[in-house]
């Protein structure tokens, strides 16, 4: 029986520079790997030499139908419009995927989860990784679908429902980022204005290891996770740390993506080494 893992994210690149090791080590392993992800990107800060706005989005959708390739998943892109940052005017948008009705995106991914069907899925934190309202969102609305989908009564019109066994969310531990913003500040720089806009406050990222449920080991991740970076030309993908530094070496430093797991809701001390039963 083929398992199946839905990954559910924000924009087009927060899948490659998000869990991709874990998607890519799963589809390896005869996973059968999909990726929703709900935004055209049209936000994004491009790099030097592409366009800005509609035509971003087109870009940004071959970016990630060839990254999609590097990880062995097939892509569902719904192109909301692309929220920008906290404070940013592009907000009051009311295209912008913040402000749609937050039923009508459930009702979506209940749909989409139905005809995947799939064993496990995941999506961002509560926090959105870096408190990007996008993120907050798709993770509210994921779990929102997640407690829909099986329940006979709603959506009725959205295919037969269907309960995922578990739902996860990948996040970071802010341990090693309270170490980043000191070693940050002993050299000077802001680590509250971090990022390429300088929008972003690390102090504010990364969950309470405690938190933390579960690693997945990626060592075997890294090629086609770096490869996947590197198709986001556009956000600087192809010029990134993560790109430069060898696959080996990164296998070593970071050999493991870490998750929360929502459901079945964890019991305190909980560690785990897998996504599925």
């Amino acid at each position: 029986m083929t398992r199946r893992l839905l990954g559910v994210f924000a924009h087009p690149d927060d899948e490659s520079f998000g869990p991709a090791g874990t998607l890519a080590v799963h589809s390896a392993a005869g996973v059968d790997v999909h990726i929703a992800t709900m935004t055209d990107g049209a936000a994004g800060a491009p790099a030097a030499g592409f366009p800005e706005g509609d035509e971003l989005a087109v870009v940004r959708r071959s970016e990630l139908r060839a990254a999609a390739r590097h990880l062995g998943a097939t892509l569902h892109h719904f192109a909301h419009r692309d929220s920008g940052f906290t404070g940013d005017l592009r907000n009051q948008d009311p295209r912008a995927f913040i402000n749609v009705d937050p039923v009508h995106v459930t009702d979506q991914l209940v749909a989409l989860i139905r005809d995947v069907r799939p064993d496990v899925v995941v999506t961002h934190d509560e926090q959105g990784g870096y408190h990007h309202p996008d993120h907050i969102r798709c993770h509210q609305v994921v779990r929102a679908a997640f407690d829909a989908a099986s329940d006979p009564t709603r959506f009725v019109d959205r295919g037969t429902p269907f309960a995922p066994s578990r739902l996860y969310s990948e996040t970071t531990s802010n341990r090693w980022v309270k170490v980043a913003t000191r070693l940050m500040r002993l050299v000077g720089r802001d680590p509250t204005r971090f990022g390429v806009n300088g929008d972003v406050d690390l102090t504010r990222v990364g969950m309470d290891p405690a938190r933390i449920t579960t690693r997945i080991d990626v060592r075997r991740g890294w090629p086609a996770k770096q490869a996947a970076a590197a198709c986001h030309v556009s956000q600087r993908g192809d010029v990134g740390p993560i790109t430069r530094v060898p696959a080996w070496l990164l296998a070593r430093m970071l050999p493991s993506e870490l998750f929360i797991r929502e459901v079945p809701a964890p019991w305190p001390g909980l560690r785990e080494r897998s996504l599925f039963v």
